[in-house]
């Protein structure tokens, strides 16, 4: 059966959508550890938190995406290959970890029940994780080295949408 989802209302002292905007942010850890916290704000406004899931959000971009959509509210996933990567990045982060290889189907596949385990959907998808291949020079790049970053960069967007898709069709 499923749980049904807990309210809080979260009062501030000012009555302006943005302090009651901020309000609503301030019971993020809260909701952090009951995922099925709904929001009331002020306003009567009913919030949820939305759930987002990066891949390759152990360093660079992804991590910094992390950090912005975790300040702002957001629960987010850092998603990275090696479990450790995921773990560090995501205690720096005040996140969640997630192990996702993109070119490894049942490593997708695994991370896909987790999130559907701990929350039912997914609210956003961000496919970051890339890599830039073999770093010599052009005489020397076989095909194989073409293959590994087509494998990653193009070939594991399209794994990973299609696994987390219906996740993200139940936001909707």
């Amino acid at each position: 059966r499923a749980r049904q989802p807990r309210s809080i209302v979260a009062s501030s002292p000012s009555t302006s959508p943005s302090s009651q905007a901020y309000a609503c942010r301030g019971w993020y850890r809260r909701y952090q550890e009951s995922p099925s916290l709904v929001l009331v704000c002020g306003a009567g406004h009913r919030e949820r938190m939305t759930i987002t899931l990066i891949t390759g959000a152990n360093k660079g971009l992804g991590y910094e995406t992390a950090r912005q959509l975790v300040a702002a509210g957001h629960t987010v996933y850092v998603g990275a290959r090696n479990p450790a990567d995921a773990e560090r990045a995501a205690t720096e982060l005040d996140a969640l970890p997630v192990r996702i290889d993109v070119t490894d189907d049942a490593s997708i596949q695994a991370a896909a029940e987790h999130v559907a385990q701990a929350h039912g959907l997914l609210d956003v998808l961000v496919n970051n994780a890339g890599i830039a291949g073999a770093r010599k020079p052009a005489d020397d790049v076989t095909g194989a080295d073409f293959a590994a970053v087509l494998d990653t960069n193009a070939v594991g967007i399209v794994r990973v949408t299609h696994a987390f898709l219906p996740l993200l069709r139940r936001s909707a």
